[in-house]
């Protein structure tokens, strides 16, 4: 099933390591940035909209990608 593989490479995007030099925010930094709720974000997260990472549990969004999403480049 495609959802299936979907949903696993997404996981899989979740899973990887933060780079130091990155700049990260939180889902309610991710939020204010882009004019949505958290409830929002967390949906974008789970439908694969948006790119994150997931270290300890918690979602993290690396700005220089939030940028490009807003542009389109993703």
């Amino acid at each position: 099933n495609i959802q299936k593989i979907i949903r696993l490479m997404c996981k899989l995007n979740g899973k990887t390591n933060m780079a130091s030099e990155e700049t990260y925010l939180t889902t309610r930094q991710t939020a204010a940035v882009l004019n949505v709720s958290e409830k929002t974000v967390r949906r974008y997260v789970r439908d694969c909209i948006i790119p994150f990472t997931k270290p300890r549990g918690r979602y993290y969004f690396a700005k220089s990608q939030l940028i490009a999403f807003i542009n389109n480049e993703l």
